[in-house]
């Protein structure tokens, strides 16, 4: 059965042939790094556009004689594929439980020291009823976390493009030294703001109930507008893109990577 015969069976109107001088166009397009959204969300647009961050990437690196991140590695973990294939059904609700569980207290799901052991690995080889009551008792404070209580590790630091009179660049340190400096001066600030028109200045508010991030703090003699958004993919962050330096404080992209992941032999 193909594509257009399920769409029949489905009741929906079979797809209509692509015009090929279109198809061409759009792959152009996709290979010259400046597609629309609708040639990003075609069939085969997702790929190339990934395929092209990667190749820049690895232009970057290699420029830069840099190792590049070991994969999910920060998200995952060795073990955590194997073990998550071991959960029966019922294991496997009591992981999204506990995990839950621990993300709302940061407390970490792993061994910190050695990152062998992990709430994965328990979970996978332990009656879900252990981990159920486990879960219960630590909800309400009667048990203590597996790996210790220490928060995780803060997540590397980034730069960030925000308007002003210019466009600067702040990491995330100098974002929150300059939010906490400008609220302390008495000026209105908020990282929130109404609904109704989100860029007229007389409807910012302290309140952070409104999850609309639109925010600005004062740099030198200038309130910063807005952030500057960046790709829908990343692309533009380093090592997709050149290393950037904080403007305030001289932190560089290039030299934490280096630090991370070491460079090339």
């Amino acid at each position: 059965m193909d594509e257009n015969e399920f769409r029949r069976m489905m009741g929906r109107d079979p797809k209509l042939a692509e015009d090929p001088e279109e198809a061409e166009a759009r792959k152009e397009r996709l290979e010259s790094g400046e597609p629309t959204l609708g040639d990003i969300f075609s069939d085969e647009g997702f790929d190339v556009v990934e395929a092209n961050m990667e190749e820049r990437k690895g232009m970057v690196l290699e420029h830069f004689g840099l190792n590049d991140a070991p994969e999910h590695e920060a998200e995952t973990g060795p073990d955590y594929g194997d073990y998550y294939d071991m959960l029966s059904k019922e294991q496997r609700k009591e992981y999204d439980k506990a995990h839950s569980t621990y993300l709302k207290r940061r407390f970490p799901t792993r061994d910190l020291e050695g990152g062998a052991d992990s709430l994965i690995a328990f979970a996978a080889t332990n009656p879900p009823e252990v981990l159920r009551r486990h879960t219960w008792r630590l909800q309400r404070g009667l048990n203590e976390p597996m790996f210790g209580a220490e928060l995780p590790k803060r997540k590397r630091n980034t730069i960030r493009n925000y308007q002003a009179a210019l466009i600067l660049q702040l990491c995330d340190g100098c974002d929150d030294e300059l939010t906490e400096q400008t609220m302390a001066s008495g000026a209105e600030v908020s990282r929130h703001v109404r609904q109704a028109d989100p860029w007229d200045r007389s409807q910012f508010q302290a309140d952070i109930s409104d999850p609309v991030y639109v925010y600005f703090f004062r740099y030198g003699d200038m309130f910063i507008e807005r952030e500057k958004w960046g790709s829908l993919f990343g692309d533009d962050r380093f090592p997709y893109a050149p290393p950037k330096t904080c403007h305030r404080c001289g932190f560089s992209e290039l030299d934490e990577w280096r630090e991370a992941f070491g460079e090339r032999d």
